[in-house]
């Protein structure tokens, strides 16, 4: 059976901007008079909701106020010339081209906030291959927005965290865990049969998904890791 649709993740799967986010959340602890966390920290502590991350943190502010800080630090950085920019992860253009000329159809589920993540698309040129209607940003419930979408069986989600994951065998899809974001492998394998260490093996691993009749049957069995 084809693998007609593709849904990615934006942060960590198309768009290397790991270090730029954790860069906006320390100018709001900073602001805040908290302490300052490293990518490290980051990367262990990502929660399934980001809300818990702030907690951890100290910073008792309601959920909109830290995003309205975030959302104004994240920007004021992209116009910092001393500053990381986001930009697309190396290669993954190339498997995005490829897809598209297959006619696969592809969609972006993201909580990063809609105007940056449109901002991104120009940037980088993306609009190639993703049209307007099937960009979601500021998707903080991605189950829900999953499961809107009434994909076929026969779809996929790419992410890089337990989120991903999570929501892609909520919605009865394949979920593919890509290594090049904000989760390491070891939170990713209890979730997802299907472990790649960037983009350019997905390819490969579509045809093999592809070739497989069982591939469609069962997609929440028991993880086995594959490294390619």
């Amino acid at each position: 059976m084809a693998i007609d649709t593709i849904v990615f993740d934006w942060s960590g799967v198309l768009s290397d901007d790991l270090e730029c986010v954790v860069e906006a959340i320390n100018g709001v602890l900073t602001y805040l008079e908290k302490e300052p966390i490293t990518v490290t920290y980051f990367r262990e502590n990502y929660p399934d909701d980001l809300i818990d991350l702030w907690r951890n943190l100290g910073v008792t502010l309601s959920r909109k106020t830290i995003q309205e800080l975030y959302n104004k630090q994240f920007a004021a950085n992209k116009k910092d010339p001393n500053k990381r920019k986001p930009k697309p992860i190396a290669g993954v253009e190339n498997v995005l081209a490829q897809f598209a000329d297959e006619q696969r159809k592809l969609i972006v589920l993201s909580t990063h906030p809609q105007h940056f993540l449109d901002e991104e698309l120009m940037e980088y040129r993306f609009t190639l291959f993703f049209r307007k209607h099937n960009v979601h940003g500021s998707a903080y419930n991605k189950q829900s927005a999953l499961r809107m979408m009434h994909l076929h069986p026969n779809s996929i989600i790419v992410g890089d965290t337990t989120v991903d994951m999570k929501a892609g065998n909520a919605a009865g899809i394949i979920p593919i865990g890509v290594l090049t974001g904000y989760q390491t492998r070891e939170h990713l394998e209890p979730l997802t049969k299907y472990i790649i260490p960037t983009l350019a093996e997905l390819p490969a691993l579509l045809k093999e998904l592809e070739g497989n009749s069982k591939t469609f049957i069962n997609p929440k069995s028991k993880p086995e890791y594959i490294e390619r």
